[in-house]
Formats: C-alpha cells, sequence, structure tokens
C-alpha cells in the first residue's frame, strides 16, 4: 500500500542525501590542489649557520625515526607521547603530556651539536642539527639505543 507519509520522509531523507553528497564533492574539489605545479607551498630556505638564539623556542616532538632494535612496547611509548620542550637561557624543560614526565636540566650548543644534560636520566645525549627550516628542527640523535631521528616543530616566531 501507498503510504503518503513515508513517502514523503523519504523523499526529505533523499533531498538531504543529495544536498550532502553534492556538498562534500564540491568542497573536495575546492580543497583539493595539485602540488605539481608547486604553487601551494612557500620556500623556506634553511639555516646555515645555526646558534643558540634559532633553537631558544617552545618545541614540539612532531616525530620519531627508530632504530631497528627499537620494538614493541618502547616504539610503542614513544609513539603516543607528546613531548614539550622549552630551550631558554641554556636551560631545558621537557615534558611529556601523555606519561606527565618532567625532565630538567641544560643545554649547550657546540658547532651543530646540542648536549643536553638530564637531570632525569643523570646522562648527557647529543643532537646533531640536520636542519632548521622555519618552524621546523630536524635533529640526528647521536649514539641513542632506540631513536636515530627526531623532528620538532614550533609555533614561536
Amino acid at each position: 500500500m501507498f503510504n503518503p507519509l513515508i513517502d514523503y520522509v523519504m523523499k526529505k531523507v533523499f533531498k538531504w542525501m543529495l544536498a550532502v553528497i553534492v556538498s562534500v564533492s564540491i568542497g573536495s574539489l575546492v580543497v583539493s590542489c595539485s602540488n605539481d605545479e608547486g604553487g601551494n607551498e612557500i620556500e623556506q630556505k634553511s639555516i646555515k649557520s645555526v646558534k643558540a638564539n634559532n633553537l631558544e623556542k617552545d618545541w614540539i616532538v612532531a616525530q620519531f625515526e627508530f632504530t631497528e632494535d627499537c620494538k614493541g612496547a618502547t616504539k610503542f611509548a614513544y609513539q603516543v607521547s607528546s613531548v614539550h620542550i622549552s630551550l631558554k637561557d641554556k636551560i631545558f624543560t621537557a615534558i611529556d603530556k601523555y606519561s606527565l614526565k618532567e625532565d630538567r636540566g641544560t643545554w649547550t650548543l657546540n658547532n651543530e651539536v646540542v648536549t643536553v644534560s638530564s637531570a632525569l636520566f643523570g646522562q648527557d645525549f647529543k643532537f646533531k642539527v640536520r636542519e632548521l627550516k622555519g618552524n621546523s628542527l630536524i635533529l640526528d640523535v647521536l649514539g641513542h639505543d632506540d631513536l636515530k631521528v627526531i623532528e620538532l616543530v614550533t609555533f614561536d616566531r
């Protein structure tokens, strides 16, 4: 049997679904852009000579590159961490917002090698600056069992 109320509701639902599909399609066309021309990227030059004032910012660890030996729970702990690092006046503070662990200590820059003296771990960690470009800092981790590279980002200017 034909029910006019059900027919009316079905038409409304169909029109609404069609409007959503059209909106999403148009939105994806507007938002998507080709990277072939390179017109949607701003060219940023790497800083040739790294100085302490280039590093004195609040940083967030964005990505880790692991050694082959880093597996399982250790790797997972790095991946879920949200480490915020502040480098100011030769003092560093690192806070993992996930585990709420905090470390403080000193840091130095010698040529392009950053040495961090950790109070929590009681040892020094060394990082070689691979690239400092805009708000991104890529560090090679020297002599660490788990990490090869760390990428940091900042919202400071």
